[in-house]
């Protein structure tokens, strides 16, 4: 009998290929946010150090000018971390967005593997079936030459 032959094979390939670029893009978003996190980390760290530094400018001789450029760069990695805080967000969104499309994709090409399955075992049920006839063919050809050859 022929060999299984899935006439949607390329489909499936296609869909595969689409699921493995999704997956590519979910791994780069995935990338860009932690990289998003640690500039955020990074600036929360700095700020607790400027925060640390400025308490202690309060302590013995007090520096009026040395306070003022503390505490406006401060408040200026505040801001900092408020416009990371955004792009982390946004990332964390664009992670979302990546999800849902490889699991669309992922949906997309197991509908088609699971076609494919039901394809293949009807393809070995008929292939058994064919097989089952040909030995009864067979079979039943024996028993009529047996029975022609005791006959005579």
């Amino acid at each position: 009998m022929k060999k299984f032959n899935f006439r949607l094979e390329r489909i499936l390939q296609y869909k595969g290929q689409i699921e493995d670029q999704k997956r590519r893009a979910l791994a780069d978003r995935m990338d860009e946010l932690e990289k998003e996190q640690t500039i955020l980390l990074e600036l929360t760290s700095k700020k607790e150090q400027y925060q640390t530094q400025y308490s202690s400018l309060f302590q013995g001789a007090i520096n009026v000018e040395k306070l003022k450029v503390t505490r406006r760069f401060i408040d200026k990695l505040i801001r900092e971390m408020v416009n990371q805080a955004k792009k982390v967000i946004e990332c964390e969104r664009k992670v979302e967005v990546a999800k849902a499309n490889l699991l669309e994709a992922m949906r997309d090409r197991k509908k088609y593997e699971n076609l494919r399955q039901r394809k293949y075992k009807t393809y070995e049920k008929d292939t058994i079936r064919s097989e089952q006839k040909a030995l009864d063919e067979f079979g039943g050809h024996a028993t009529s030459r047996r029975a022609v050859a005791m006959e005579n």
